[in-house]
């Protein structure tokens, strides 16, 4: 699931998972038939594939890699002890309150937590908004089928470079070691059977890395241009570890190859 969200802002996906983890519980109160009652539950359980996912996200988009594992181990300690409190407090309140009101308190708790905690949220996702890199990764097709947070640390290695008219950014027979992105600028692709031109949100670069063979292609900076460069082994690492992300790149290659990609 995490693989369809796209790179963008992540504060109101959150809050409405946690509505739409709570509301439905608030609703088995009046509707306790069974049908209406495992519809509800399954609304629960993508909201909490959303809120994972979302949650997660932001959260590692607001820590340090080298606190994130501490920071995490603390969340999934604090969420095992919620779980045990609950267990212990799910029966006290069943007994005191009745099981209809008890389904209404828990199921208004995550909302009117989402509704006090939102603004804090989207102050830390405007913080955290994602970078050209981000979008850039974002926008290559063979990096669609991975997760969000693996794309943001794909996106973390990236390395700017600056181009001037004129200059040749690769040449057809050199040795493939790196990934390019393009930002800004226009560059001219110089193959066998003629030339295109390539700008923003263009790559090249992935045939002799996938192929492990020389560069089949010239490419010159046809106005000065800014691009980002992807290193062999973290393009490898991140295309042919992921089934799916392995298998685009081989068609972009082979569509390429055929000189029917545009």
């Amino acid at each position: 699931m995490s693989a369809t969200f796209r790179g963008g802002r992540l504060a109101g996906i959150f809050a409405l998972s946690l509505v739409g983890w709570g509301v439905p519980i608030v609703l088995v109160a009046p509707r306790p038939e069974l049908l209406a009652a495992l519809v509800l539950m399954a609304v629960v359980g993508a909201s909490n594939s959303v809120e994972d996912v979302a949650g997660f996200t932001l959260l590692q988009r607001a820590i340090r890699d080298d606190a994130l594992s501490g920071v995490l181990g603390l969340i999934w300690g604090a969420a095992m002890g919620a779980l045990a409190l609950g267990s212990v407090l799910a029966p006290i309140l069943v007994r005191e309150l009745g099981a209809r009101s008890a389904f209404v308190l828990v199921g208004f708790l995550l909302p009117v937590l989402a509704i006090a905690g939102f603004r804090r949220m989207r102050a830390l996702d405007v913080e955290v908004a994602p970078s050209r890199q981000q979008q850039l990764v974002d926008g290559v097709p063979m990096f669609g089928p991975l997760s969000l947070a693996a794309k943001e640390r794909l996106a973390a290695k990236l390395i700017p470079l600056d181009l001037p008219e004129g200059v040749a950014i690769v040449r057809a027979g050199e040795v493939g070691d790196r990934f390019y992105f393009i930002d800004s600028g226009t560059v001219r692709v110089g193959l066998e059977y003629g030339e295109k031109q390539s700008g923003p949100g263009d790559y090249f670069g992935e045939i002799a890395l996938l192929r492990d063979v020389p560069r089949t292609a010239t490419v010159t900076a046809v106005s000065s241009a800014r691009l980002y460069t992807l290193e062999r082994a973290d393009f490898l690492a991140a295309v042919t570890g992921h089934a799916l992300a392995e298998a685009a790149a081989h068609e972009v290659v082979d569509a390429r190859l055929a000189g029917t990609f545009p």
